[in-house]
């Protein structure tokens, strides 16, 4: 009888449970209805209830919903919706980059909350360095309010706790870019704070190449700059080296490098990682490959059509390309691409680039990547 008593006690308690499991997601209707409610804990119950339906097809009014409660009034709406978000933009990768920018507009206008700021960075499965290129790119998020150094700060810690190099990297080169100023000395003050520490056994930075950003930095004739940089490279381990260029290259990188920032960034993102628009440049083989007549192709006329890259498939709407780059700034965005986000390929000589449109002569129209893949 005990046991009988037992087991019907453990069906109870399990009872609510497996019914909640098998209890199918309220109707689209309800959802929108709740993200429109009044009241905070109806849009709270809301939010978690369209995570499964943003893991389906795509639905423009719920992102718009979802967009404007970035500036909720209440706290524990936005709360809910930076864990939603980062949820959602791990479930679904190609929603990933509307994850990724609703979570910065929440923490541009919840900064002042430090529980939000730390369910919001722990969602982010790695995107902290494409957020932060996001928030301080965004006019708004130069004045100092209550909570902003923090966030910069703890974002740079994360992106040194990951141990991710191309993150890593790119958080040197925005601190090399950025100002002198609050959010220069926030995210020093991150990175710094996350470094390993000085004994034997402490865990170092894993790079493979060595950041151009840290060059940058160490070569800074600001003291504290360039004493921050020669703590972190004591921190840092390099497995690998490219050679090195000569001034000539070196001058095509940095042309590249500002190339790259006023016509590539929109679809590649400054990490190179790319997103919806456009497939990652970081390790691609159409990138780093010996086969620079496909590449210096794409970016002469652009590329259209259906790529893998990295093993994945890319639908490319259609890139457009630089036809009317000279031939030096063409090899100079090719020059950086093959050399930033820890890369080791070849430069590019404009010399290469007028012999390959000599070869392309005419064309106008975007090539496919099957009509590349033929050329020998």
């Amino acid at each position: 009888m005990k046991l009988l008593h037992g087991i019907l006690g453990i069906s109870l308690i399990l009872a609510p449970l497996l019914s909640a499991q098998d209890e199918a997601p309220p109707p689209r209707v309800e959802i929108i209805a709740g993200l429109r409610a009044p009241a905070p804990a109806a849009r709270v119950r809301a939010l978690v209830a369209a995570e499964s339906r943003l893991s389906g097809e795509s639905d423009l009014v719920l992102q718009g919903l979802l967009r404007r409660l970035c500036r909720d009034s209440e706290a524990s709406v936005r709360l809910q919706l930076g864990k939603s978000l980062g949820k959602t933009g791990r479930i679904r990768p190609s929603l990933r980059r509307f994850a990724e920018g609703s979570l910065v507009e929440v923490l541009i206008f919840s900064a002042e909350s430090a529980e939000l700021r730390a369910a919001v960075i722990a969602s982010m499965d790695g995107a902290e360095a494409a957020a932060l290129t996001l928030m301080l790119g965004d006019p708004r998020f130069a004045e100092t309010l209550a909570g902003r150094p923090e966030l910069l700060a703890e974002l740079a810690a994360s992106i040194l706790q990951r141990r991710r190099d191309e993150a890593m990297a790119a958080l040197l080169l925005r601190i090399s870019a950025e100002p002198a100023g609050w959010r220069r000395d926030a995210l020093l003050q991150g990175t710094i704070g996350a470094l390993p520490g000085s004994d034997a056994d402490a865990e170092k930075l894993p790079f493979r190449y060595r950041p151009i950003g840290l060059d940058r930095m160490l070569a800074s004739e600001e003291p504290r700059l360039a004493q921050a940089a020669a703590d972190i490279e004591a921190a840092s381990i390099f497995t690998e080296g490219a050679r090195p260029l000569d001034a000539v290259e070196q001058a095509l990188f940095e042309q590249g490098e500002l190339l790259f920032q006023r016509n590539c960034v929109s679809c590649h993102l400054i990490t190179g990682i790319g997103g919806n628009l456009a497939p990652p440049l970081v390790d691609s083989e159409w990138v780093i490959s010996d086969r620079v007549d496909r590449l210096l192709r794409i970016l002469n006329n652009g590329l259209s059509g259906p790529v893998m890259v990295k093993g994945k498939r890319y639908e490319i709407a259609g890139m457009l390309g630089f036809k009317a780059f000279s031939d030096e700034q063409l090899a100079a965005v090719a020059t950086y691409i093959r050399r930033a986000w820890g890369h080791e390929a070849e430069p590019i000589s404009p010399a290469t680039v007028n012999r390959i449109r000599a070869e392309i002569g005419e064309r106008s129209q975007a090539w496919t990547a099957a009509e590349l893949e033929r050329l020998r």
